[in-house]
């Protein structure tokens, strides 16, 4: 009992006589660089969030990038001819693409990219352009970029950048550019998505995406990949009856050829001048068309940004009800006076209300 009294007395004389000392716990510096580089990385995400782009041909659907002055960039379509229409999709809305064509980096190179340009006008409604890096800018040692595609993200290092040389003192029509001026920036990524675009630090657009089939035995490049796995060509011997691989073995077939994915940024710049250079080739003019998509009900469903139907005001949800003083009752009916190229007095309800507008098709 004693000694329990004491320990109390000595405690209550403690906790009366020493004040309280605050708690300080400091942060490590490294902790607090690895919080600010969390919100810059967060910053430069969010602000890039607007320029990941969607285009769909038909069945297809890939990623791409806006060049400015309408022009638009994405991995290599196969089988898509010159002329053909696609749909661009951002966040401000949907325009209308055309196809301008597929290129390499020479004409004798598997193509890597296709080109597109706005079917419409872009002076007053166009996609928002990302600043652009530099021209000539190439990786310094430890620079790290972001790659934004339309819902994820990576980081990656910049390894290395492959410039394209200029012969007799200009490019051919495959790159125009200043000398020496950086082709594909070479990332130390494991996987991606082709098409996406390539952000250097300062939140400044420096190439698109892809995946290029390396040879683990060979010295140059292969064709664009779309998945990134690494792949072993086989020869048919494997894959056909005995005969057939006997007959085989006699000519000797070549040794399977493994491959590796190498992912790279192919330069903005390199990416802008060969389409300026294909949007120069000439163009067939396209049928003509008002810029929207319509049910079956005559309901708007969509209206591309820079069209004549978004010139006229014409938004989604209205429902047409006559062209030039005729109540619409087919879809042919609607063909036929967007065909004729005239001028087009369309009455439709919009919220329970009946109005007109004026739209000519180009």
């Amino acid at each position: 009992m004693l000694v329990c009294a004491r320990l109390a007395f000595v405690a209550a004389f403690f906790a009366v006589s020493v004040p309280a000392l605050p708690l300080q716990v400091e942060s490590a510096p490294s902790s607090q660089l690895l919080v600010e580089l969390s919100r810059e990385l967060s910053g430069l995400r969010r602000s890039t969030r607007a320029y990941a782009l969607g285009i769909r041909c038909g069945e297809t659907v890939v990623r791409g990038i806006y060049l400015g002055k309408g022009l638009v960039a994405a991995p290599h379509i196969a089988k898509l001819e010159r002329g053909t229409t696609g749909e661009l999709f951002t966040s401000k809305g949907i325009f209308r693409l055309r196809a301008l064509g597929s290129v390499g980096r020479s004409p004798e190179s598997s193509p890597l990219v296709t080109f597109f340009t706005l079917a419409y006008p872009f002076d007053k409604v166009e996609p928002d352009l990302l600043a652009v890096a530099p021209r000539g800018w190439r990786e310094a040692v430890g620079d790290l970029v972001l790659v934004r595609g339309r819902m994820r993200s990576n980081l990656a290092f910049a390894l290395q950048s492959f410039g394209i040389k200029a012969e007799r003192g200009a490019f051919s029509s495959q790159a125009i550019g200043a000398t020496d001026d950086p082709y594909l920036h070479v990332l130390d990524m494991d996987e991606g998505d082709p098409g996406s675009l390539v952000v250097n630090a300062k939140g400044e657009l420096v190439g698109m995406l892809l995946g290029i089939e390396v040879p683990l035995r060979g010295p140059r490049p292969g064709t664009m990949a779309s998945s990134p796995t690494t792949r072993e060509t086989k020869p048919d011997t494997e894959r056909r009856p005995d005969t057939a691989a006997k007959q085989d073995a006699v000519t000797k077939p070549e040794a399977a050829t493994p491959v590796r994915i190498t992912y790279g940024a192919i330069d903005v710049h390199w990416l802008r001048a060969r389409a300026e250079h294909e949007l120069g080739q000439a163009l067939e003019p396209a049928p003509p068309s008002l810029g929207i998509q319509i049910m079956p009900d005559f309901r708007v469903q969509r209206v591309m940004l820079g069209s004549p139907a978004h010139d006229a005001g014409a938004k989604p949800g209205d429902q047409w009800v006559s062209i030039n003083g005729v109540p619409l009752e087919s879809g042919d009916q609607l063909l036929e006076a967007i065909r004729s190229g005239k001028k087009l007095s369309v009455s439709y309800r919009r919220q329970g209300v009946v109005a007109s507008y004026e739209i000519k098709p180009h």
